[in-house]
């Protein structure tokens, strides 16, 4: 099991890296609207650094193998929905071409839509 988790963890790292990469001067921490990415890594899922993320956490629960593991792991793919989501509302607030996009690419599955994931989400209120 520790080979698995370390493979999952690895692959999840390097795509990370390469999202980063794809992303360059649009990568912030909060969610900002520098440029819409639809290229790459994102023309197969729209949060493709979230995805990665969740291949890593999955290498973690399995490499723990606990309970106290699997209930982390939930929460924070709770937290990490949640903020894409945050970060849809924001992006569908300044691109109107988002909507098509959005209707284009799953979420973070590639090929799969959740109704519960994919629940429509309204633009972020215009700043003053």
């Amino acid at each position: 099991m520790r080979i698995i988790s370390t493979l999952i963890i690895s692959v999840g790292t390097v795509m990370s890296i390469l999202c980063l990469r794809q992303l360059g001067q649009s990568f912030s921490i909060m969610a900002t609207s520098r440029a819409l990415k639809t290229q790459g890594a994102y023309s197969i899922v729209r949060h493709p650094l979230y995805a990665a993320e969740v291949l890593m956490i999955v290498g973690v629960i399995v490499g723990h193998g606990t309970v106290g593991a699997l209930g982390l792991g939930a929460i924070w793919l709770v937290l990490q929905v949640r903020r894409a989501q945050h970060e849809e509302s924001v992006l569908r607030h300044t691109f109107p071409e988002y909507e098509d996009y959005a209707a284009r690419v799953p979420m973070l599955i590639p090929g799969l839509r959740l109704w519960w994931l994919e629940a429509s989400v309204k633009p972020a209120p215009k700043a003053v």
